[in-house]
């Protein structure tokens, strides 16, 4: 994740995604630094997913975030979802992206 604002707030879509709590983690990729997690909520309202951290990402850096979650790809809005496996660094990367139209 790119952070453009300085903050100690992260929110995520997680419709229908059952969220392990205790596996939630927020690293800064240049340092590998633990940025602390102190406290998620969800928003039933929007299906949100919100993590503070204990300290403040800083705008123009990356961040990696983490969790086991289960999740069900039943909805009749998702049209696609792929899969893309590659070598990149000498190590193999996985990206998924989960569509629900086309432009």
């Amino acid at each position: 994740m790119n952070c453009t604002k300085s903050t100690n707030v992260i929110t995520l879509h997680a419709l229908n995604l059952h969220i392990d709590e205790n596996t939630v983690r927020v690293n800064e990729i240049d340092t590998n630094g633990d940025m602390g997690v102190t406290d998620i909520s969800t928003d039933e309202v929007y299906d949100f997913l919100i993590i503070k951290t204990t300290k403040k990402l800083q705008d123009d850096k990356q961040y990696t975030i983490s969790m086991n979650y289960v999740g069900i790809l039943n909805n009749s809005d998702i049209f696609a979802l792929y899969l893309n496996i590659y070598t990149a660094e000498n190590a193999t990367r996985i990206t998924q992206q989960l569509l629900n139209g086309f432009r």
